[in-house]
C-alpha cells in the first residue's frame, strides 16, 4: 500500500487524539481529570479543518473514544467523497468499534452479561454512541489503528511504526515508507493540537462537556451487525463475526 493509496484527492481522512490532565484533587490512583477530544481532518496532504472540546470528570480512554465520535461527526459532512478514513492510535478504542464489538454482541445475545446494565465492558456508552451515530447516518467509513508519538526523525521509530501499523490492520498488506511518514505526520499534528487546546481551554467554559454525563441513555440496544460491517469492514474476510 502506497500513500497514495490512502491520501488523495477523493478520499478525506480523519485523525483524532485526546490529551490528559489529571485532576490533582482526586485520590492518587484515581485516573479523572480533564480531556480535550480533537480531530484533524485531511484532503490529500492539507489539514481542511480540526476541531476539539474539553471534557471535564472524564478518563483518557473516555476522552479517546469521544475524540473518535467527534472523528465520525465530521465524517458525516464529507460523507459525498468516495472513501472516508479515520485513524487514531488508542488501540482499544479502534478495535472496540471495529471488530470486537460483533463478538460483545453476540455474547450479550447469548444470554452472556457483556454488554448493557451492568456489562463487563467499560465506557460502552461510548463506544455504542460512535457505533450507533454511524448506522443511523449510513457512514461508509474505514478504521485504522496507527502508532501514537513517532519520531520521525528516528528510522527505528518509523520502523516500529510500520509494523505496528501492518500488524494492527492486517487487510493493508505491505506499506511503504512515504505512507508511514505521512501518517505519523497527522497522528502527531492532533496530538499536538488536542495538547495545545487543553492547556489553552482547559478552564473555557464555550468548550466544556460534562464527561460524567453518559454519552448514550438509553443504553446498549440490539443492533444490526451485517449492516455495521458493511458500514465499517473494509475486507470482511478478517473481521467476520
Amino acid at each position: 500500500m502506497k500513500k497514495c493509496d490512502l491520501f488523495n484527492p477523493e478520499s478525506i481522512c480523519i485523525f483524532t487524539d485526546s490529551s490528559f490532565k489529571k485532576d490533582k484533587s482526586m485520590p492518587g490512583n484515581t485516573a479523572i481529570g480533564s480531556t480535550a477530544p480533537a480531530y484533524c481532518v485531511y484532503n490529500g496532504d492539507y489539514c481542511i479543518e480540526q476541531g476539539f472540546h474539553i471534557l471535564h470528570n472524564s478518563t483518557s480512554q473516555q476522552g479517546e473514544l469521544y475524540a473518535m465520535l467527534l472523528g465520525v461527526m465530521a465524517a458525516y459532512k464529507y460523507r459525498a467523497y468516495p472513501h472516508i478514513r479515520l485513524f487514531s492510535d488508542n488501540q482499544n478504542a479502534v478495535f472496540s468499534v471495529r471488530e470486537w464489538i460483533f463478538k460483545w454482541a453476540m455474547e450479550t445475545a447469548n444470554g452472556r452479561s457483556t454488554l448493557g446494565p451492568g456489562g463487563r465492558i467499560n465506557n460502552q456508552d461510548y463506544i455504542m454512541d460512535i457505533i450507533y451515530t454511524i448506522i443511523s447516518n449510513n457512514i461508509f467509513l474505514e478504521l485504522y489503528h496507527v502508532k501514537g508519538h513517532v519520531d520521525i526523525k528516528s528510522w527505528e521509530s518509523v520502523k516500529h511504526s510500520k509494523e505496528l501499523f501492518e500488524r494492527s490492520n492486517p487487510f493493508v498488506g505491505k506499506v511503504d515508507d512515504a505512507l508511514i511518514y505521512q501518517l505519523a505526520m497527522g497522528n502527531n499534528a492532533v496530538d499536538e493540537y488536542s495538547t495545545v487546546m487543553l492547556r489553552s481551554h482547559i478552564n473555557d467554559e464555550k468548550y466544556k462537556i460534562d464527561g460524567m454525563t453518559q454519552a448514550v441513555t438509553i443504553g446498549y440496544t440490539p443492533f444490526d451487525m451485517h449492516n455495521y460491517i458493511t458500514l465499517v469492514n473494509k475486507d470482511g474476510e478478517h473481521r467476520s463475526f
